[in-house]
């Protein structure tokens, strides 16, 4: 059997081969490495006859071993700052990494921190904006309470107002009907005027006749037969055409027209009250008649 032989290519693979695993794996021990340095170390039983060509091939083998291991060793050494480079850069990596997730769990804390903060105040604004409705409820519900009873009160003295009011108008009435007489003057010397009159006061004037005459034809319209009442309370007189105007009218009139003086007529209303149809003057009631004189434009006045 021929002795198996070495190769110096087949000793450099197996050294690059020991070489990448312990690159791979620092702490764990190469099996090659030492099966290697095992046979290395294990001397071959040495035979009662040596070939020197198997001897020499023997040396070469462990030679290469050596060599082998050697390369090994400096590969590994070589491989060292590497390793030690490749375990600082993954611990840098790691303290990145648990940085970020520092820097990421203290953002998410002031995160939640700020958010419960905002959620507080949410809750705090909220509150209070219950508590000013509520307040504006209770004001407005006061409010109406304070309206409600100004109203009532109001209409109360509305109502003592309307109440007083409407006594007074009906008191200014007569519970009787007028009593319309076609002889006024009753046998027992009581004059009764009914509501058939026409108040003449002041001066006499145009407006003053305009009016009268207007009533004496009212009155009429109303009742030819019944009487008609002009009464005097205080008249000093006026205009002679003013005053011959009302005497037409009383002539003229189908119901008779009676003058009543209850205080004073002087200059026309006296000739009134005395050419009157009837014509009657309170006991102390006073009459002045005067001469009617004239002035320029024809115009004739009572001086």
């Amino acid at each position: 059997m021929k002795p198996a032989t070495f190769s110096p290519f087949l000793g450099l693979a197996l050294a690059a081969s020991v070489s990448a695993e312990t690159v791979a794996n620092v702490n764990t021990p190469n099996p090659v490495v030492e099966e290697i340095t095992a046979e290395v170390a294990t001397p071959a039983p040495v035979s009662a006859s040596v070939d020197p060509e198997l001897e020499q091939k023997r040396k070469e083998q462990e030679a290469l071993a050596v060599e082998n291991k050697l390369e090994a060793e400096r590969l590994t050494r070589e491989t060292n700052a590497m390793r030690a480079e490749i375990t600082r850069l993954k611990m840098e990596r790691e303290l990145m990494a648990e940085r970020q997730a520092f820097d990421a769990a203290k953002r998410h804390d002031e995160l939640k921190k700020e958010l419960a903060d905002v959620d507080a105040e949410r809750e705090r604004l909220s509150r209070e904006g219950e508590l000013a409705k509520t307040r504006a409820e209770k004001l407005a519900n006061d409010l109406k309470v304070v309206q409600t009873e100004a109203a009532l009160e109001i209409t109360r003295l509305q109502n003592e107002i309307k109440s007083i009011e409407t006594k007074e108008d009906r008191a200014a009435y007569a519970n009787s009907d007028p009593v319309y007489l076609k002889n006024p003057l009753r046998e027992d010397g009581t004059l009764v005027i009914s509501d058939r009159r026409i108040a003449l006061n002041g001066m006499i004037s145009t407006d003053t006749a305009d009016y009268i005459t207007e009533r004496i034809h009212y009155w009429n319209n109303k009742d030819r037969e019944l009487p008609i009442f002009i009464v005097i309370d205080s008249s000093p007189g006026g205009s002679v055409m003013a005053g011959y105007r009302i005497l037409k009218a009383m002539e003229s009139s189908d119901a008779p027209v009676h003058v009543v003086v209850k205080s004073f007529a002087a200059s026309m209303a006296a000739a009134i009250t005395t050419l009157a149809h009837e014509s009657y003057a309170y006991p102390n009631a006073v009459l002045l008649h005067h001469q009617i004189s004239s002035q320029l434009l024809g115009r004739l006045n009572l001086t």
